[in-house]
Order: structure tokens, then sequence, then C-alpha cells
């Protein structure tokens, strides 16, 4: 008979339920530390992500600040106007160069789709606006567009009248008015240092290698056909008194022409100054054509100055029409380089049989030709920016009256003292307040109506939205209804195709918007 089976001193083991109820313990404790381990994941995903957008978003405000800020730098107004009593009356004026379409400053709202950064000066340019063969970049359906003009990239020089030399500037500023009243040319010359104190100069520099230096670049630029880079004058004297003129290519014989060279010694320098305390000088041939289309350009920019006891001279293109014509000052203190950027929201044009080119919003900063639509570079500033909207805000109370002097009165509707902060607040809006309405009846078709040269202008409100660049499966993003006055709830056309920013695809984005408020107190 077998002997049945005993467990012998100091044998052990698990049974059955014991094994399971550890099986239990133990997914229990894991499934524990993976739902940490995978909230942690999430979190910093989620962080990371978040911090991209703030950084993203932080450097776009940045450079919309800072260019808001210098817009107007070296002497350009923001506004300009020259309106007569007779014009009001008989209804010929023209409002170019007025807020929000101005000089110094432009925002231009909700632009309409399919429309080209070219487009957005007067809506009518060409789609290939310099003829390359390249397309421009298309703005975001319904996105604002900001448009700056000053001196930014080279310093405000000054100049104490110093005649040219060289052979490509023998012309001085005195004779710069052609015997047809229709057009002026001459050179401005650029000393190293600003004036001549005593028996030397003062140790008050400019590099004017700088500037000698961006010319050649512009001068070389490869497949150029457009170099419509102009200078801005000013008379120091007369706040009211500058020009626009474009820089005269045609007298330059070759890149040698750009290169600073030793300043003659004044003949009141004084005794003891020789060539050798001399500092660099550089010659600007300029000139501005009224019947030539950049000179047309620059006199429309500069329409609308005035100088004080005629100390300048007058282009007339038509002598009926005394509106038309344009005063440069000759007693010039001061000029700059002039360029005029367009920040907006690029998207890629769409390819056929690409669906990765259909939709990449981009915060992207342009320069032009300074009132042309001639492009010359495109810069993108910051990635996923996927709106940009601009509001305008104004004084436009008379001191002691309305709801006080230097006080902005915003109810959030399309009456108020803000321009483009409500939903149907576009230019020209039935709504718009009585203060807006110009004297002797409505304004002309396409013209905004915010025309008193009175109205101070008193800040730029900024709103930017910021995306991430992935899908977070487990998120969904509040809804983007009003941006100020858009409604980005309605979906919008590109390429043919429609978009929404609402879709359940479209809210598993994170995104952040943000607003800053720029004073306007450093525009004239």
């Amino acid at each position: 008979m077998q002997r049945p089976y005993t467990r012998r001193d100091g044998e052990a083991g698990f049974s059955l339920v014991e094994i399971l109820i550890t099986l239990l313990i133990f997914s229990v404790v894991t499934a524990g530390l993976l739902v940490v381990f995978s909230n942690s994941s999430r979190l910093a995903k989620s962080q990371t992500q978040l911090a991209m957008i703030q950084q993203g978003q932080r450097v776009g405000h940045s450079e919309l600040v800072r260019y808001t800020r210098m817009a107007g730098i070296g002497g350009l107004p923001i506004t300009r106007l020259n309106v007569t009593d007779d014009q009001i009356s008989n209804q010929e004026y023209d409002l170019t160069g007025v807020l929000p379409h101005g000089v110094a400053l432009a925002v231009f709202n909700n632009v309409a789709s399919d429309t080209s950064i070219a487009q957005v000066v007067d809506g009518t340019a060409a789609d290939d606006a310099d003829n390359d063969g390249d397309d421009e970049p298309l703005v975001l359906p319904g996105s604002d567009v900001l448009i700056v003009r000053g001196v930014f990239s080279t310093p405000v020089y000054y100049t104490p009248g110093m005649p040219p030399t060289n052979l490509n500037c023998t012309t001085e500023i005195s004779t710069w008015l052609a015997p047809d009243g229709k057009s002026a040319a001459g050179c401005i010359t650029i000393p190293g240092r600003s004036r001549v104190v005593g028996e030397k100069y003062e140790d008050l520099h400019q590099d004017v290698k700088l500037l000698s230096d961006q010319l050649k670049a512009i001068y070389n630029r490869p497949n150029s056909e457009f170099k419509d880079e102009a200078f801005l004058l000013r008379d120091l004297v007369n706040p009211n008194a500058y020009a626009i003129m474009a820089f005269d290519w045609a007298s330059v014989a070759n890149e040698s022409a750009l290169d600073p060279y030793i300043c003659p010694v004044p003949t009141d320098a004084g005794p003891g100054v020789t060539a050798a305390d001399m500092p660099l000088c550089l010659n600007l041939p300029l000139k501005i054509d009224l019947e030539d289309g950049p000179g047309l350009v620059y006199a429309d920019l500069t329409r609308g100055t005035s100088l004080v006891g005629g100390g300048g001279m007058t282009l007339e293109p038509d002598t009926t029409k005394p509106e038309l014509n344009v005063e440069l000052p000759t007693n010039i203190s001061s000029l700059g380089f002039l360029e005029e950027l367009r920040f907006f929201i690029r998207v890629e044009r769409e390819i056929p049989g690409d669906d990765s080119s259909r939709l990449t919003p981009v915060l992207s900063r342009a320069r032009f030709g300074p009132g042309t639509n001639n492009l010359v570079d495109v810069i993108d500033v910051a990635d996923n920016v996927i709106d940009l909207q601009l509001a305008l805000g104004a004084d436009t109370d008379e001191l002691g009256t309305g709801p006080g002097y230097g006080v902005i009165f915003e109810d959030g509707s399309d009456s108020d003292e803000v321009l483009f902060n409500a939903p149907g607040d576009f230019l020209g809006a039935d709504a718009d307040p009585p203060y807006a309405d110009p004297p002797g009846g409505d304004p002309p078709d396409g013209h905004q109506v915010w025309f008193n040269p009175d109205i101070e202008y008193h800040f730029l409100r900024i709103n930017t939205v910021v995306m991430a660049d992935r899908r977070d499966l487990d998120y969904q993003a509040p809804e983007l209804i009003n941006i100020e006055d858009f409604n980005r709830g309605d979906s919008f056309s590109l390429g043919g195709d429609n978009y929404s920013y609402n879709d359940l695809d479209a809210r598993r984005f994170r995104r952040r918007w943000l607003q800053t408020v720029v004073e306007l107190r450093n525009l004239l």
C-alpha cells in the first residue's frame, strides 16, 4: 500500500488563493503606477506645449510691439491730410494716408479669402506683383494686417549741408527743382560727424558705413527688377515739413560709387584742421518725379505737409489742382533709410495632391518698397500663430466735452471710440458714430470715415492666438468665437476648402489668446 504524501517540516508553498491575491495586489499597484506615470507624461507634454505656445507668443508680441512703437521714426507722421473747405463742399477730397490707413501706421481689417500680402494696399494689385513667377504669400482669411513705416534698420542721420564732391553727385540741394516743376533730383552728403563746432568737429559720430553696406547689398540683390528704396527727409525746425524721395539708382555707375570717402575740409573749419581730422562721408543721390511710378507713390505719401514761410520747393503736377502739389524742404536737417513692413498671418497656398500644404499659419513680416506692392523679402516671426486681430483706440472729443478729453469710451459696441473692436464695426458701417462723419456729406466710396486730423490716436490693441503643433487626444480647447470684431466661430475658405477652428479635430490642439495694448504717444 502506497504511503500518502505528507509535507515535511521546513517545506512551504503558496496556495492558489494566495497566488491570486498576490497577483491582484500587484496588478492594483502596477495600475496605480501606470496612471501616475501616464499623468506625469501627459502633464509634461502639455507643459512643454504650453511653454512653446507662450514662447512663440512672446516673440510675436515683442516684434509687433517693437515696430509699432518705432512706426514713424525719422519724422513720418501717423496721419497726413490736406483738405480745403472747397474740397469738402465739393466732395473732392482724398483721404489716403489717414488712419486706419495712415502713413506711419496702417491697419487693414478682416482680410478677404485668397488675398495675397501684396493686395492689402488697395485690393486690386496683381497676384504676382513683382512678376518674378512666384505667387505672393497668402494672408489668413479674416485676420488683420499691420503696416508700419519708418527708419528701422539704420540710424537717423543728421546733415550739416556739406556739398557733394564726387562725379556722381555734383548737384547741390539748391538746384534740385527741374524747370518743368514736376521733378527734383540732387545729392545729400552724410558726414561721419554731425557738425562743426569752433575749430574741430564735435565728437558725435555717425556710422555711414552701415548705410553704405546696406545700399551695396541692395545694389547686388539677385534677380531684382525693383529697387524702390526711399529716404525720409525732415526739417527739424518745422515738424510738418518732410519729404519721401527715391534713391536714384540710375546715377550709381558701379558699387564703388556707394563707398564712403574722406570728407573735404570745410572752408570755415578754422586753422589747423586737415584731411586727417575729417570723418568719412557718404553721398546719397535722390530724386522725385511726378511723372514716374515710384515718384508718384512717394509724392502721395508726402502730400499733406506744409512748410513755414514757403521755405522750400514746390512740385506742381497740375497747376489747376494745388492739392496735388508736393512741397520739398530745402533746410533738410536729417534723413533716414525708409522701410515698410507688413505683419500678417501667412498661410501656404494649396498644392494639388499635397494635403500638408493647406494651412500652415505663421506670423510673418514682409518688407515692401514703401508705398508699393513690390515684395522684397518675407521673414517668419513666430510659428503656429492662427490669428492676428487689431483694434485702434482714439479720443474724438474736443477739449472739455464728451466723456472726458483724453479718455477712451468703449462699451463693446461698434459706435464707441475704438475701431474694429465689435462685430460689424467696419469702415463705413451704418452704426459709426456721428463724430466720424466728414462735414458736407458722406465720404467717397472706398474711403474710411475717421478722417478728422484733430483726432488723437491713443493705442493699438494687438490680439494673437497661438496653437500647439501637436494634437492632444485627451484635451478639448474652448471654442474660439469673437476676437475683437471678427467671429472665429465661422468656417473660412482657403484654396477652395472650408476650415474651422471649432471642429473636434481643431480643438484637440492647445491654444492661447494674448492681448497687448501699445500706446501711440510716440507717433506724430
